[in-house]
């Protein structure tokens, strides 16, 4: 069996997929990281010296290296499925969830470790806020085909 996290950036995948993972003795695999081990950078590095675009490619090529493998729990990256026909692949290769958290929670964590999240690099407190409601807005098409919803609002 297969699982993947879906959601915002902080929301909690990462977390949440460590403990399915340790609960069922799954490999749990987060997907950004898979992409810093095999690019030999970090995510912020990889936005910096060739774009988003090329990050995306690259998220879409370390997606399909885990269709090769069986007992996985995989934390996406936030906008994961929203590119390629990634949704599609996760859809039929994964039990999707999708983890729901407050803005605002998303937020205070994005401010505590905001290098790691390129998206958010040099924002105010208030300008990541209004960024994050822009993108739950235009990934919430994506994040709502998952085939479960789960309320990290606690």
């Amino acid at each position: 069996m297969k699982v993947a996290f879906l959601g915002m950036p902080a929301a909690g995948k990462s977390t949440m997929g460590r403990k399915l993972a340790e609960m069922l003795g799954y490999t749990f695999i987060d997907l950004d990281k898979w992409i810093e081990t095999q690019e030999k950078l970090t995510i912020q590095e990889i936005f910096t010296r060739f774009g988003e675009n090329y990050f995306r490619e690259m998220e879409r090529v370390a997606l399909h290296q885990t269709l090769k493998k069986d007992n996985i729990i995989l934390a996406t990256g936030g906008g994961t499925p929203c590119f390629y026909d990634n949704l599609e692949m996760l859809r039929k290769n994964f039990l999707c969830v999708f983890i729901d958290a407050p803005i605002e929670s998303i937020a205070q964590r994005i401010i505590k470790n905001q290098k790691a999240r390129p998206l958010f690099i040099n924002l105010k407190e208030d300008e990541i806020i209004e960024k994050l409601k822009n993108l739950h807005q235009n990934r919430l098409q994506y994040y709502n085909k998952a085939h479960i919803y789960w309320d990290n609002s606690l």
